[in-house]
């Protein structure tokens, strides 16, 4: 789904939502424009389930006994079943209601009176009765179909804000990775058009492109020095050679990334990705994962380079 297509969903949503709330409009015209909805969000068992209230329900199919019990269409036995959809029950309760109305308690004397009586009584009860059953199934028709509106407005919703943040990330990312020389982009294109392809030699390249993307990264932001670090854990000192491009990386966040937290969760992320795509040339990985650590890595590069010019934004304490 495009973003115009979740645009006018989104407004439909909404639409429906108050159609339902503020009782509007009839089920019936509430059911179309659900209809709609589910078709524009491919979702096939709930234009199943409405195509039913619209024309109706049949025997012989193992689908129905589920939505009987969700309706509440289930009789006694099973000539007591309800099959009607939506519209005709409507039509039924106003045909029941106008007779209702018609129907009065006579005004009569005599031998006949008591018989009288008893008959409209009993008819008024039947009605009552019968007009009480559509108006359960009804209100579970509308509750469900609340349900399935206000999922559907909440999802679309989400997918709007999370359309809007990725792509505001993505713009930034961009904006960063352009800062780097043509060969580095390269890499990269390589990489996604490996991806495309999906085999396991595409794949393999996929991952090697990463890699070296990973190198020239490492060149550019932090280049090869004979100095060396020392070693937090006591050891040899850290080397920054050619060859430690993950040091030397490792070295440039801890340069630029403020908070000891992040440093340890960037450090993290690009020994992690770095290992599997080193492996990756070698074994197996498949087609997602590897679509996976390219998303990884070319988020992950953004945010590196992105550090210095968000050094001067304001840290704050989060409690969860």
């Amino acid at each position: 789904m495009n973003h115009e297509e979740q645009a006018e969903a989104l407004a439909l949503t909404k639409d429906l939502l108050d159609d339902i709330e503020l009782d509007r409009t009839t089920l019936d015209k509430q059911i179309l424009k659900a209809s709609r909805l589910a078709r524009m969000l491919n979702d096939e068992q709930v234009m199943d389930w409405l195509r039913r209230e619209r024309n109706g329900y049949y025997t012989g199919d193992d689908k129905t006994n589920a939505y009987f019990q969700r309706t509440g269409r289930h009789g006694a036995d099973a000539n007591s079943n309800i099959f009607d959809g939506v519209l005709v029950l409507q039509q039924y309760m106003r045909t029941h209601e106008l007779q209702l109305e018609q129907l009065k308690v006579p005004n009569v004397s005599g031998d006949y009176a008591l018989l009288s009586v008893g008959k409209v009584t009993d008819i008024i009860t039947n009605v009552g009765r019968i007009m009480q059953r559509y108006s359960r199934i009804l209100s579970k028709v509308s509750g469900l179909l609340h349900t399935f509106v206000t999922t559907s407005y909440l999802s679309l919703r989400f997918s709007t804000k999370q359309d809007t943040m990725f792509e505001k990330a993505k713009a930034e990312i961009d904006a960063e990775l352009l800062r780097l020389d043509e060969t580095t982009l390269r890499k990269l294109d390589a990489a996604y058009s490996n991806l495309q392809v999906g085999d396991e030699e595409s794949i393999s390249a996929a991952m090697n492109s990463v890699r070296r993307l990973i190198v020239s990264f490492a060149d550019l932001v932090f280049p090869a020095t004979e100095e060396t670090r020392p070693n937090p854990g006591g050891g040899n000192p850290i080397k920054l050679g050619s060859e430690q491009w993950l040091n030397r990386i490792k070295a440039f966040i801890d340069d630029n990334a403020g908070s000891s937290k992040r440093q340890t969760r960037l450090k993290q992320a690009i020994s992690g990705i770095s290992e599997r795509v080193s492996s990756g040339v070698h074994t197996d990985v498949t087609k997602t994962e590897a679509e996976y650590l390219f998303l990884s890595a070319y988020i992950l590069l953004g945010e590196m380079l992105n550090m210095k010019k968000c050094a001067q934004e304001t840290a704050v304490t989060v409690t969860v």
